[in-house]
């Protein structure tokens, strides 16, 4: 997913599709430029949004100049595909190319950021509490270990199953490493449950 990026052009219609569907790969030419979302909110005024169908994008133009964006309504159509997909995550470029400070695009900070948060699904882990320390003071740092309890091979969890990962049915913070007929429970770090679609402990998912 790509913020913004501008060209100059003769022909604004014909080098937006053109572009668009070269967008994977951006050539290094000095008429093309990548905007922030700040400079993309500003060169908007006073141009009427365009929409190219076949690449669900918008784009705008101004004199010469032609710049192609991503929007909120943009991002629901990469990341409705994504899922259809059942891929993993997305990827942004670049995370200070949005309007990080909410001042010039009038939708608070990182809107692009914040809505693709949203529509993925993603809930951030709590912050760890701060303290602040007085002069002189130093920090002491905690160290958390993993407990790991080992049945002998033939008996527990793991007997007669194949070695991978496997959830904990009585607690979704823990899950069984099954290796050679050895069962090693483990635990994931705290906050996380493991998931068994994609054998890794992972952030809850929200309820809806």
């Amino acid at each position: 997913m790509e913020l913004g990026r501008a060209s100059q052009t003769q022909n604004p219609r014909t080098k937006a599709q053109r572009m668009m569907e070269n967008c994977s790969h951006f050539n290094d030419r000095s008429a093309n430029a990548l905007l922030e979302g700040q400079s993309i909110c500003g060169f908007l005024e006073g141009t009427t949004l365009q929409w190219i169908e076949d690449q669900k994008v918008p784009y705008a133009t101004k004199n010469n100049e032609w710049v192609g964006f991503d929007t909120k309504e943009s991002y629901e159509t990469k990341v409705r595909y994504l899922k259809d997909q059942n891929f993993g995550g997305a990827f942004v470029w670049a995370l200070d190319l949005d309007d990080f400070a909410g001042q010039f695009c009038n939708q608070g900070s990182y809107p692009l950021m914040g809505h693709l948060r949203s529509l993925l699904d993603i809930e951030l882990p709590p912050l760890p509490p701060t303290t602040t320390l007085k002069p002189g003071q130093t920090t002491t740092t905690t160290t958390t270990t993993t407990t790991t309890t080992t049945h002998a091979p033939g008996s527990g969890f793991c007997n007669g199953k194949a070695d991978g990962l496997y959830a904990n049915p009585d607690n979704p913070q823990k899950f069984y490493n099954c290796a050679g007929g050895r069962t090693f429970e483990e635990s994931c770090a705290p906050g996380t449950v493991f998931d068994d679609s994609c054998k890794c402990c992972n952030w809850p998912k929200r309820s809806h």
